[in-house]
């Protein structure tokens, strides 16, 4: 199977609303449809940094005059979404032999996506149709076995403090290594104890961290 990753800028309502670069937005389509004149997308939207640029999001989101209606779940957005045919975007150029290995992100102005055909030609021309609509780089674009693939399920719920205290771990590399930040520094950015913030965050890694293990494919032998 053929992968493609590219890193794309161009006119988003997504990207517009993500300027200032204080968070970033993982995005998965739920549902496509179309008429004469439009696409129309359902959207699932995770927002990921500061709980107060995340609310301020949320309410640009529901403003856009592209986004016919939405599914406010707190930290997280369902939108239904109309993009006229006539206007240049880059879902236009989506063939339906291509399929997104995992959700899109949208990050510091630009959306990547990862993209997997039979066809290396496929993804050939969706590189040469996105270059009509806007900046767009190959970062990879190999053969290869897809040996991760994103499934869509539904997250397991989080309280909005464990949410918020995960979402704050990943933001300022608790889970890189070497580490970034301890709980101590974390807990100040809460503004709880460092107790109160460890007990959040142990709560929400017992509810993601099981679901993510069971949708991680393992690692192939590569010998």
């Amino acid at each position: 199977m053929w992968i493609g990753k590219f890193k794309i800028k161009h006119d988003c309502f997504i990207l517009s609303k993500l300027q200032d670069g204080k968070i970033k937005v993982i995005a998965h389509v739920l549902a496509f449809h179309e008429d004469n004149t439009n696409f129309y997308y359902s959207t699932l939207m995770i927002p990921i940094g500061k709980e107060d640029r995340i609310k301020r999001f949320i309410k640009e989101m529901k403003a856009d005059k592209r986004v016919i209606r939405t599914e406010d779940m707190g930290s997280q957005l369902i939108t239904h979404s109309r993009v006229p045919k006539k206007d240049k975007h880059i879902t236009n150029e989506f063939s339906r032999e291509l399929f997104l290995v995992e959700p899109l992100l949208h990050e510091n102005g630009y959306e990547y996506w990862h993209l997997a055909s039979w066809n290396r030609e496929k993804l050939i021309e969706f590189y040469n149709n996105s270059k009509q609509v806007g900046e767009v780089k190959i970062l990879k674009l190999r053969e290869e076995k897809a040996r991760d693939i994103f499934y869509p399920r539904i997250m397991p719920k989080l309280s909005s403090k464990q949410k918020r205290a995960f979402d704050l771990a990943v933001e300022f590399g608790y889970y890189e290594f070497p580490q970034k930040i301890h709980l101590q520094d974390l807990a100040k950015y809460m503004k709880v104890s460092r107790m109160t913030y460890r007990e959040h965050l142990r709560k929400a890694e017992s509810k993601v961290l099981p679901f993510f293990a069971s949708s991680t494919a393992p690692e192939l032998d590569d010998k």
